[in-house]
């Protein structure tokens, strides 16, 4: 603003001292605009920095809590795990049974 005024109002003044006050408020604007500009990028790299560094939370499915609880399921796949383990247990019942019956026979010959 400062250097806007004064050459607005020096516009046809040409002698030295004039020239030199233009040049120490143009240096003095430039300094001011690099340290602004300074203090600028270090504000956007923190920014960048912070978001980098922040977990976003985002809700991709809302969570549902059942209202009624679904026995009948339960139960029924209770009984096919009941069933599924006696099937289990007696063929490995009568496998181990043939097999020490067949070693027995193979041992004899």
């Amino acid at each position: 603003l400062k250097l806007a005024n004064y050459i607005d109002r020096n516009r046809f003044n040409i002698t030295e001292s004039s020239l030199i006050i233009r040049k120490q408020l143009e240096n003095e604007s430039l300094l001011l605009y690099a340290l602004y500009s300074d203090l600028e990028q270090k504000r956007v790299s923190q920014s960048i920095k912070i978001e980098e560094d922040t977990p976003n939370f985002t809700i991709i499915n809302p969570a549902l809590v059942p209202s009624v609880a679904d026995n009948q399921d339960a139960l029924t796949v209770l009984f096919i795990f009941m069933v599924l383990g006696f099937v289990f247990a007696v063929t490995r019942f009568i496998y181990l049974k043939t097999s020490n019956y067949i070693k027995s026979l193979w041992r004899e010959l």
